[in-house]
């Protein structure tokens, strides 16, 4: 598991070749965890691997999966959840305002 935070100060472009590595099972790495990342740069990310952010939604024209998980108590949660899975990859995201600035928090998984 690679764990990012956002004082790390990683790229975008960086995260996208980490994206790559673990969409072509090029290496072992599993998992992904990326904390505080701002909006700015987590909708590039996106957009690197052809998934739009906009208004509060995603879209893409690839053949995935997008859907709001299901918490038994919402109102324990102060942020707007999302699924996407494409097949190989489940990327779960929370997407939270902070101070007028949208950051997220989320994490991407290898399937088998």
């Amino acid at each position: 598991t690679l764990v990012v935070v956002q004082r790390n100060k990683i790229t975008a472009k960086a995260l996208h070749q980490v994206y790559k590595v673990m969409l072509d099972k090029s290496s072992r790495f599993q998992r992904l965890s990326i904390c505080k990342m701002p909006e700015n740069s987590c909708v590039a990310l996106f957009n690197l691997i052809g998934i739009t952010f906009r208004n509060g939604q995603f879209y893409t024209s690839r053949d995935i999966e997008v859907y709001k998980p299901y918490h038994e108590y919402p109102e324990d949660y102060d942020d707007d959840r999302s699924t996407i899975f494409d097949g190989h990859l489940q990327i779960d995201i929370a997407h939270k305002i902070v101070n007028g600035q949208g950051r997220f928090d989320f994490v991407v998984y290898a399937h088998e």
